[in-house]
């Protein structure tokens, strides 16, 4: 018999006698990612989760587990643009320009990465990017450059995720033709290395290199066609054309002036990588629900309860115990909130831009192990418009030497993305090894920064949800 229990809005779930989701009371009104005219929930012997069907029968299927996907990347420069890099295993980082790790953020960190060993064109997660390279190039080139890593990895891709394969083809001067050739090809490879795999295709970007009226064209068709591949079962397709000057066909937006959301050629910067990680989160919400997480996560205070008195310079108010509010600035002023279940943080800036001023310690716990991914999860609830930077920052402990591992790294001349109000920020690291035999405690601090052009009197109003470390290995 079918029970209802619990609501976000007006959407109530409906739960069977075992505590399964099996529909929503009221289908007029969307969950957060669900279309309203879905009302079932369909569930496997194991209670999982399969899909979504409408009363015909007809809707979304999800692919595999409501935990966060095992993900991989395949694609050109842009693709590059997603690897962690860095100098050495304690260095490594994603950068600004990583479309696919602001998506992530924006889904609950509904994807997670493993470790497997780089080769020359993939990094250590299974991301794989060959700058410059047409798609036949990259399909001849990727069973030894990227498939292969999986072969001796813990764990076979429950997604790939196709990121910038094209846009070399069409400025290049591929035809419609061959360019469906080389995609058909790609797909097949993909589908065939890794069994039951789902794909997401992001469609071509725009580039200044579509420079004629035919290059323009070929991009418009391969574009409608990979759109037209999207079954809403095993392959899924964002459309990567936000930024797209409506002006001038197959270009993107800018080139003088603000906003420009590419490096003037077709690599999105940060703000260009994030608005097109807005359209691939909603992709992303049609084939997945991250209801569970694959690892353990620990936390000395997981989501923030408990009160104490704020701590840190020109710091009021009360935080959760035993957090550390830390640093603190002349340049301006924080008004902390103990919420006992969250922790409230309203900055104020009053001097001009300033560097790291609400850094502070979100959490840390002693741990075991060498493979280890921090995370931090953050809502903006206003004043969106002043934020540059939401990050965790986790520092490790060996047992005798403290050192920090940076997930995100900005670097000066970075363009911030742009944030909006109510976004909830879903940082989970991709596993970290480091060249220390074993970790035995981490220090998760959380970094909201303002922007360069946050004003005097700026301010800005985020809560910390939870914070901690998850134990890999």
């Amino acid at each position: 018999m079918a029970k209802v229990q619990g609501s976000v809005g007006s959407v109530q779930g409906v739960y069977n006698n075992a505590g399964n989701l099996i529909g929503f009371s009221n289908p007029s009104q969307p969950s957060d990612g669900v279309d309203s005219n879905f009302s079932t929930i369909s569930i496997d012997s194991s209670g999982n989760t399969l899909g979504l069907s409408d009363a015909s029968g007809m809707g979304v299927i999800f692919k595999g587990s409501t935990k966060p996907m095992l993900t991989a990347i395949c694609g050109n420069s842009i693709a590059a643009a997603c690897q962690k890099a860095g100098a050495g295993a304690d260095n490594s980082y994603w950068s600004f320009k990583n479309t696919v790790f602001h998506a992530n953020t924006l889904t609950n960190s509904a994807l997670r990465f493993a470790r497997v060993t780089a080769t020359t064109r993939s990094d250590g997660y299974g991301t794989y990017g060959y700058s410059g390279q047409t798609l036949p190039t990259i399909n001849a080139d990727i069973g030894a450059q990227w498939i292969s890593q999986f072969s001796t990895a813990n764990g076979i891709p429950e997604l790939v995720i196709g990121y910038g394969l094209l846009e070399n083809d069409i400025g290049g001067g591929a035809t419609y033709a061959a360019m469906q050739k080389s995609l058909s090809n790609w797909l097949s490879i993909v589908q065939n290395s890794f069994p039951g795999v789902t794909i997401l295709l992001a469609t071509p970007h725009p580039s200044f290199s579509y420079d004629s009226a035919t290059k323009v064209t070929a991009y418009q068709q391969i574009k409608a066609y990979m759109l037209s591949l999207d079954n809403g079962y095993n392959l899924f397709v964002s459309d990567m054309s936000a930024y797209e000057n409506s002006a001038s066909p197959g270009t993107p937006l800018g080139t003088a002036g603000s906003p420009i959301y590419t490096d003037a050629s077709v690599h999105p910067n940060g703000k260009g990588a994030f608005l097109l990680a807005r359209t691939m989160a909603k992709t992303i919400k049609r084939f997945i629900q991250v209801s569970a997480r694959p690892y353990l996560n620990k936390s000395n205070n997981l989501i923030f309860t408990g009160s104490q008195a704020a701590s840190g310079t020109n710091t009021t108010g009360t935080m959760p115990n035993p957090c550390e509010g830390g640093g603190g600035s002349s340049a301006g002023s924080r008004v902390f909130t103990a919420e006992n279940g969250g922790w409230l943080q309203t900055i104020t800036n009053t001097t001009g831009w300033f560097q790291d001023f609400s850094s502070q310690s979100a959490s840390w716990t002693t741990i075991t192990g060498t493979q280890l991914s921090a995370f931090g999860i953050i809502q903006i609830v206003s004043g969106a418009e002043n934020i540059g930077l939401v990050e965790i920052q986790p520092q490790f402990n060996d047992g005798t030497t403290s050192f920090w591992l940076y997930p995100l790294l900005y670097n000066t001349g970075d363009v911030y993305p742009d944030y909006q109000n109510g976004d909830i920020i879903s940082i989970y690291a991709p596993p970290e090894v480091t060249t220390h035999s074993t970790i035995t405690a981490c220090n998760t601090y959380i970094r909201i920064q303002p922007n360069a052009s946050c004003p005097a009197g700026g301010q800005y109003t985020v809560r910390l949800i939870a914070s901690g470390c998850a134990i890999v290995a």
